[in-house]
């Protein structure tokens, strides 16, 4: 909850009076808060705060701390953050220990990037991302420091640096030099740092030199997740390396095109629609059909033109569309 407050405090004394408002909580937490918090070292997951929930935080720097105004914005339904009270006495006595914002030169270029691998709907963001399991040795450095930890469960790699920050700073590990970390024997154990070949006996190491070696005793997975709008991962969909088959065929003595895989992306039914009107031609829903199941049925040969659609659309990045054009195939031959 601390961590919560220095965060929040920080970006009002170097730059929320920059932002335009009102503004979604859950875009002030994961774009500014989250960003920030692991540029200082501060672990903010919101679950493993008292509060849970975004929303309940900014709830009580409101009615509690009288820091903001939280209420129902102008034309819209749910309750959006209005104003930041900056004359308040906390935010006026408050002194950051940094006098600048790293991250935001990267937000700033990203803003105005497309977003590949992503799909809005309903307000919850749908990608892939690479999740990581902490190997059996690990185990007990990840049930410290996360609250109801669940060994077979991938982690995000931000909830995974959190925990040896966590163990850093509960050593009193960092040296006096700037990004530097001293050793203790666990670490050395745990990382394996001794085999290193380049290590030195009472060396301090940089942090993102560590962060290296603690990442390579995690085990890192292509999973589809999704992204709730506090920016939490709502929910693992699968632990494996996902695509979209895309296969074009005669079935009955007619030219089809298949997709499987894309239910894990976007509703079918959504889909569907927007394919038929796209494609101004039938578009049905599959339980199993040529050994695919939940698939969509598209009447006629759509393979480069469906790969165009869900790329353009659908904002699925190309390289997780798998391709078996047999129609294409035929005319060559």
């Amino acid at each position: 909850d601390e961590n919560l407050d220095i965060v929040f405090l920080t970006l009002c004394k170097l730059h929320l009076q920059n932002e335009k408002f009102p503004m979604d909580p859950g875009k002030l937490y994961h774009d500014f808060m989250k960003p920030l918090g692991e540029e200082i070292h501060k672990n903010i997951n919101i679950k493993f705060s008292s509060y849970k929930k975004v929303n309940e935080y900014f709830k009580h720097l409101s009615k509690d701390k009288n820091l903001i105004t939280f209420t129902k914005a102008k034309g819209q339904n749910n309750d959006y953050i209005t104003k930041i009270n900056f004359d308040n006495d906390l935010i006026k006595n408050f002194k950051p220990r940094i006098s600048k914002l790293k991250f935001l030169s990267k937000h700033k270029q990203q803003e105005n990037t497309p977003a590949e691998n992503i799909l809005l709907t309903n307000e919850k963001k749908i990608e892939i991302q690479t999740l990581y399991k902490p190997n059996q040795k690990l185990h007990p450095l990840f049930s410290k420091y996360i609250p109801n930890f669940e060994p077979n469960r991938h982690y995000d790699l931000k909830v995974c640096k959190n925990v040896l920050i966590s163990y850093i700073k509960e050593k009193n590990l960092f040296a006096e030099e700037v990004n530097k970390v001293k050793i203790d024997d666990y670490l050395k154990d745990l990382l394996k740092i001794r085999e290193d070949k380049f290590y030195i006996d009472g060396k301090n190491y940089d942090i993102s030199e560590i962060i290296e070696y603690f990442q390579r005793q995690l085990k890192g997975k292509s999973c589809i997740v999704k992204i709730s709008p506090d920016g939490e991962i709502e929910e693992e969909i699968i632990n494996s390396n996902v695509s979209i088959r895309i296969i074009s065929k005669k079935i009955n003595n007619k030219n089809v095109t298949l997709i499987s895989g894309l239910d894990y992306f976007i509703d079918l039914k959504e889909a569907t629609k927007s394919l038929a009107k796209h494609f101004a031609t039938s578009v049905t829903i599959k339980d199993e059909i040529a050994g695919l199941k939940n698939a969509v049925f598209i009447q006629g040969h759509w393979v480069d033109e469906l790969v165009e659609k869900l790329v353009s659309e659908f904002k699925i990045n190309k390289k997780n569309i798998k391709i078996e054009d047999r129609l294409k195939n035929k005319k060559k031959k």
